[in-house]
């Protein structure tokens, strides 16, 4: 069963159902968001580009001109994609306002802008949150702040 159609499912199945108990209010809200079903956002799904950001040390995360950064977040929950001379990723399911990190892997690749790239990349380690609006994603932590726009692919 694909965890993307069964929420799916779930949100119309429960559509119109309200409730005055607050507490069966937040199951259907729970329900609706895929967290009960152990499955990943599904606004946070796809392809994104790095917009702007703030580092560990309140700096701001800026890449030479012309370089891309994308994040890309798969149906499983597992986030990647290059920090512009490396590659990442990050297990974890993205759901509910909860952005959680369950292992972190990078190639090593050597970087002319490496301290650009290992600010941007630290940024990740504590990121405990994420809101998505009108194609864009920013994620958020501990004094750390990373801004994405959504890529669209036109097919």
């Amino acid at each position: 069963c694909d965890p993307i159609d069964l929420n799916e499912q779930i949100v119309a199945a429960t559509e119109g159902l309200e409730s005055e108990d607050p507490v069966v209010q937040a199951f259907l809200e729970t329900v609706r968001s895929g967290v009960a079903a152990g499955t990943v956002d599904v606004a946070v799904i796809g392809e994104w580009q790095f917009v702007a950001g703030s580092s560990l040390d309140g700096g701001a995360i800026e890449f030479p001109a012309g370089q891309t950064v994308t994040l890309i977040v798969d149906e499983a929950g597992v986030a990647s994609g290059s920090a512009g001379c490396n590659d990442y990723n990050i297990g974890g399911i993205a759901s509910n306002g909860a952005w959680p990190v369950d292992g972190f892997d990078i190639t090593a690749e050597p970087c002319e802008f490496g301290d650009i790239e290992s600010a941007y990349l630290n940024a990740f380690l504590v990121v405990t949150e994420y809101s998505v609006d009108d194609g864009s994603l920013m994620l958020a932590g501990a004094d750390v702040s990373l801004s994405f726009a959504r890529i669209v692919n036109e097919e």
